[in-house]
């Protein structure tokens, strides 16, 4: 992690865990369902039939991508705290 990327992850802790997950599910979500809506039109133009029910199609994807977006934002979370503290100095006693 450089200077400035420390600077930039001390700006992002202080606005805090929750909100900086609450956009990264969003982010990840957002790409999650355009897949999902490419993946479900590519198996209504090679089957001629949605995959399942509407709602439950969307119940499905949309559960599918909150998740995933929450499971990426605690891993980068973790990964970015991880390398954060590796820079601290270290205080020796003596």
């Amino acid at each position: 992690m450089t200077e400035v990327e420390k600077q930039s992850w001390e700006r992002i802790r202080a606005a805090g865990r929750d909100r900086f997950l609450l956009k990264r599910m969003a982010m990840e979500a957002g790409w999650i369902l355009v897949l999902a809506a490419m993946i479900e039109l590519c198996w209504l133009l090679v089957t001629g039939k949605p995959s399942e029910p509407l709602r439950t199609m969307i119940a499905k994807w949309t559960l599918l991508a909150l998740v995933m977006g929450v499971w990426k934002g605690l891993e980068d979370w973790k990964t970015n705290e991880k390398k954060f503290h590796e820079l601290e100095p270290v205080n020796h006693p003596g």
